[in-house]
């Protein structure tokens, strides 16, 4: 959300905070997370780009694409293929 604010120009606070599922707040140095953001959401980008221009379906364990491997959702795609 501050990354969106400046690219409009729109003042933002040092901190930002993050409401977790559990009714926690983590509240961190909008310099220190920003970067890592910006890098991820290139990353996904240049992903989905890519997906995009290719028609044949993506098998599981594509070397391209990685996955966590550490949530349900991983672990049961790991033991499924």
């Amino acid at each position: 959300y501050s990354d969106q604010l400046e690219r409009l120009g729109i003042r933002t606070g040092d901190r930002v905070h993050l409401l977790l599922g559990d009714g926690r707040t983590s509240s961190h140095r909008l310099a220190d997370i920003l970067p890592v953001y910006r890098a991820r959401r290139a990353r996904l980008e240049g992903l989905i780009d890519e997906r995009l221009a290719d028609a044949a379906p993506t098998p599981w364990g594509d070397p391209r694409y990685v996955a966590c491997g550490r949530c349900a959702v991983c672990e049961e795609q790991v033991q499924l293929h």
